[in-house]
């Protein structure tokens, strides 16, 4: 049994690797050390904890063609039927908090620790850190199929 406990202590494993924005993770190498985006950080979880591509553009090619984007973990985030609310994933250890790309930005995935922080690439100043829940903009935020979460 996979847990979303076991996922973020993986994560965390991570901090302070490398952050290039578009960076081509392979997310069957379990090994992996970066340089991440946060895309590829969060599918390359989700891959090394349910064998699944989840946040790709397409979910259904080989894993070295997958495509991580924070807009495909928002579609998957929606077709998921794990739907949490914002506060709700603050406090949901292992959820996905998703900020959809909107007028030529970027959009960012990060993972709750479940204590109002988050695990994420987060940009190239930081690199993978821990970052905050709160004061930012989450369009959708969902738990993963596949894993278990506590409560």
């Amino acid at each position: 049994m996979t847990t979303a406990d076991d996922m973020v202590k993986l994560a965390m494993r991570h901090v302070g690797e490398r952050y290039i924005l578009g960076a081509d993770v392979p997310l069957d190498r379990a090994g992996y050390t970066g340089p991440w985006d946060c895309a590829e950080f969060a599918s390359w979880l989700a891959y090394q904890m349910t064998g699944k591509l989840i946040g790709c553009v397409k979910n259904d090619v080989a894993v070295a063609r997958a495509d991580p984007y924070s807009d495909a973990w928002a579609r998957d985030g929606e077709r998921s039927g794990q739907i949490v609310l914002q506060n709700d994933a603050g406090h949901s250890r292992g959820a996905v908090l998703v900020r959809r790309p909107r007028n030529d930005r970027p959009g960012h995935v990060a993972i709750s620790r479940g204590d109002g922080t988050t695990i994420e690439a987060m940009d190239h100043v930081h690199g993978v850190a821990v970052g905050n829940v709160a004061g930012r903009r989450w369009d959708i935020c969902f738990r993963i199929p596949g894993i278990t979460y506590a409560g």
